[in-house]
């Protein structure tokens, strides 16, 4: 109480009383936002889908998608991805430029539990083939047509320009 401290100093005077103390050091901290450390984040991006389905889930370049057009659209990428035999610990390439697609083509494949291999469209011919060949990368989801042919590939899928209308988009 200020009034029973005349002769300290205001820096010196505690503020609040012990229990707003205690309840400010222990119990904010415990907010409920430890459960979201053990999420994926393909299940918080279902969550935020299901809680906020039209707030914006991801802006680039001064275009937005919301979080139900991301996760229809990484679902269909998925099933896309499913039916090429990509599952758990599958490495996928990804030669992509930033923005929605990218990040559409990177969902569906950790959705489908594989692993993404990013590439620069830039980088040489030989440091591209060393690194799908090393990591046994069997599939790329390119920007565009690749204009490289690389025999350790099985396939390249053009999400872009893939017709998805059809693919279901509900969440695996």
């Amino acid at each position: 109480n200020l009034c029973d401290n005349k002769e300290k100093k205001i820096l010196e005077i505690e503020r609040i009383g012990n229990l707003e103390k205690e309840i400010s050091l222990h119990q904010f901290k415990n907010n409920g936002d430890q459960h979201r450390s053990t999420q994926t984040i393909v299940e918080l991006i279902e969550e935020q889908c299901a809680w906020n389905p039209y707030k914006r889930a991801f802006v680039y370049k001064g275009q937005s998608i919301s979080y139900k057009i991301l996760n229809e659209k990484a679902n269909q990428s998925a099933n896309v991805l499913k039916e090429k035999k990509v599952q758990e610990e599958t490495v996928v390439g990804i030669a992509m430029e930033q923005g929605f697609n990218r990040i559409v083509g990177i969902l569906g494949i950790l959705i489908v539990g594989g692993a993404f291999l990013p590439i620069a469209e830039d980088y040489p011919e030989a440091r591209m083939k060393f690194m799908l060949g090393d990591s046994d990368s069997k599939l790329l989801l390119p920007v565009k047509q690749f204009p490289l042919n690389f025999s350790v590939l099985d396939e390249v899928i053009d999400l872009t320009h893939l017709s998805l209308e059809q693919v279901d988009k509900t969440n695996l």
